[in-house]
């Protein structure tokens, strides 16, 4: 697979943690989850 092509997947298919706390992990759970259709 060409490198751009796995540059633009790791890009878009990720969850960033902005805030390195409790609550911006939380936050980034929460937003995985709901990719995946579950509502905590």
């Amino acid at each position: 697979m060409p490198a751009a092509v796995m540059d633009t997947i790791q890009q878009t298919n990720a969850i960033r943690v902005t805030d390195e706390s409790a609550s911006g992990y939380n936050s980034a759970i929460v937003e995985l989850l709901n990719r995946f259709g579950v509502t905590p």
